[in-house]
């Protein structure tokens, strides 16, 4: 999905409502990601809600690991080689799941949030410095070191990505 797209769906569910939903900022999205009372000051934070980003995640995201690592290119309709050998994962951890996982199949955090650090990345309504497009945490595609509270992916407003989604923040 991309950026403008997820945008558009926020403005649809306000009309549909009567509510205000918007993407929460970058800053609102790291403080529902760590369960934090506080803004989150990245230079001191841990890497995830559940430890640093060298703990056994399986049980708490999904992330590119040892099960990404076994999917068969074969049995695509791609062209052979289409998951290259150097394709990076965590080959220490297994979390049972391959690409994208339904919400709810990994613990949620401290305030109930499922998937925050990985499943999918997340836009969020800050702009990057250079004027693109934010998503934060990391993805069933991106390795730990990728996806921790410090993960940030760049790209243009109208780019659908295959692994970044969203998530809606409601406004009184």
């Amino acid at each position: 999905i991309s950026y403008a797209d997820a945008e558009a769906f926020c403005r649809w569910l306000t009309e549909k409502t009567g509510m205000k939903f918007t993407l929460p900022t970058a800053d609102e999205w790291r403080q529902a990601a760590m369960a934090s009372e506080t803004p989150v000051d990245l230079a001191s934070v841990r890497d995830f809600w559940f430890g640093d980003r060298n703990v056994n995640y399986a049980r708490f995201e999904n992330l590119s690991d040892a099960a990404n690592q076994k999917i068969n290119p074969r049995s695509w309709n791609g062209r052979l080689g289409a998951l290259p050998p150097w394709r990076i994962a965590d080959g220490n951890v297994n979390d049972r799941t391959r690409v994208s996982a339904l919400v709810g199949t990994y613990r949620p955090n401290p305030w109930g949030l499922f998937d925050v650090h990985g499943n999918v990345s997340e836009w969020v309504s800050t702009p990057a410095k250079d004027g693109s497009r934010m998503a934060l945490g990391g993805s069933w595609y991106l390795p730990s070191r990728f996806s921790g509270i410090r993960a940030e992916r760049r790209f243009t407003e109208g780019q659908p990505v295959f692994d970044v989604g969203f998530r809606v923040k409601c406004e009184p």
